[in-house]
C-alpha cells in the first residue's frame, strides 16, 4: 500500500513538472501586466522595441529583411503586421510611432512627425497613403507575445487572443537544448471548422531560465508541423531606458492632412514644437 501511495505521489510530482509553465512565464506576465514594460525583439522582417510607460506606446520599427510573403499570403503570418513594419523603421532609435493622450504620432525622423487624434483614424479624408490605418497595430504586440500580455488594450486592434497552454518540457532546436513552453490556437474557417493551428514554443535558456526565441509552427490537418515564423533575441524587462517614450528634442510635429486648403497648398500646420527654445519657454 504504501508502495502504490508513493508511486502514485512520483506520478502526480512529474505531472504537475511536465505541465507546469516556465518560471520566468509568471515573471514576464507580472512586468506586461503592470503598465510600465520595455519589450525588445527580431520578428521575422524587422527588429522591433515597444516601450509602454505611463500610458504612452512608443515603438522603435528597424527594418532589416523583406517578410516570409509566401506564408503571409496563407495568413500563416498576420499581413497587418507585414505591412505594418514597412510603414516606419529606418536608422536605429529612431521612433516611428508614438500614442499619448489621445494622440497618435508617426515619425519620419526624429525632426519630424506628424499627429493624428484617435478619433481622426478613421476620418475618410486621411491621407491613405500615410498607413495611419496601420498606426494602431504597430503599437500592438505580435500574437506570441500576448501569451504574457492577455489583457493588453492593443490586442482588440489586432484581434489576438493569448494561445492556450499545452504542455512544457525539453526540445532541440538546431543543435541547441531548450526548456521550452508549448502553447497553441486553432484557426476555423467561416463554418466553425478548423483550417489550421498555430504551436508557439517558447523557448528558454536551460542556464538562465530567460526566454530566448519563440518557434511558431503550423500544423494543417494531420500533416507534420512546418516553420512559419520565429521571433527570436527577446528581452522583456520592467526597466525603461531613460526618454525611450518622450519625442525627440528638436522635433517638430505636423497636424494630419484632412483633404483641406492647407493639404491642397501642400502646407501642413504645425501643432506642436519640441525644440530646446519652446521647451524652455512652456
Amino acid at each position: 500500500m504504501k508502495k502504490l501511495l508513493s508511486l502514485t505521489l512520483a506520478l502526480a510530482t512529474l505531472s504537475a513538472t511536465c505541465y507546469a509553465e516556465q518560471p520566468k512565464a509568471a515573471d514576464y506576465r507580472n512586468i506586461m501586466s503592470s503598465g510600465n514594460f520595455y519589450v525588445e525583439y527580431e520578428y521575422n522582417y524587422a527588429k522591433k522595441i515597444l516601450a509602454v510607460q505611463n500610458g504612452k506606446r512608443m515603438d522603435y520599427t528597424m527594418l532589416q529583411s523583406q517578410p516570409n510573403t509566401a506564408l503571409a499570403a496563407l495568413g500563416f503570418i498576420n499581413p497587418l503586421f507585414a505591412i505594418a513594419g514597412f510603414l516606419g523603421g529606418g536608422e536605429k532609435k529612431v521612433p516611428s510611432t508614438l500614442y499619448q493622450d489621445g494622440k497618435y504620432y508617426q515619425f519620419e525622423s526624429k525632426k519630424k512627425a506628424t499627429m493624428a487624434y484617435y478619433n481622426q483614424l478613421d476620418d475618410p479624408n486621411i491621407d491613405p497613403a500615410a498607413g495611419w490605418n496601420m498606426v494602431r497595430v504597430k503599437l500592438a504586440l505580435p500574437e506570441a507575445l500576448v501569451t504574457f500580455a492577455p489583457n493588453d488594450v492593443f490586442n482588440s486592434f489586432t484581434g489576438f487572443k493569448a494561445p492556450c497552454f499545452i504542455e512544457s518540457g525539453k526540445k532541440t532546436f538546431g543543435k541547441k537544448e531548450f526548456n521550452y513552453d508549448k502553447y497553441s490556437t486553432t484557426y476555423n474557417n467561416m463554418n466553425g471548422q478548423p483550417m489550421y493551428k498555430k504551436n508557439f514554443y517558447m523557448l528558454y535558456d536551460l542556464e538562465k531560465g530567460e526566454l530566448q526565441s519563440i518557434k511558431v509552427m503550423v500544423r494543417v490537418g494531420n500533416e507534420e508541423e512546418r516553420e512559419a515564423d520565429e521571433i527570436k533575441n527577446i528581452k522583456i524587462t520592467g526597466e525603461l531606458p531613460e526618454k525611450i517614450t518622450d519625442i525627440p528634442e528638436g522635433c517638430k510635429v505636423y497636424a494630419v492632412g484632412l483633404g483641406d486648403i492647407n493639404d491642397l497648398v501642400q502646407r501642413p500646420v504645425l501643432v506642436e514644437n519640441y525644440s530646446k527654445k519652446e521647451t524652455e519657454a512652456k
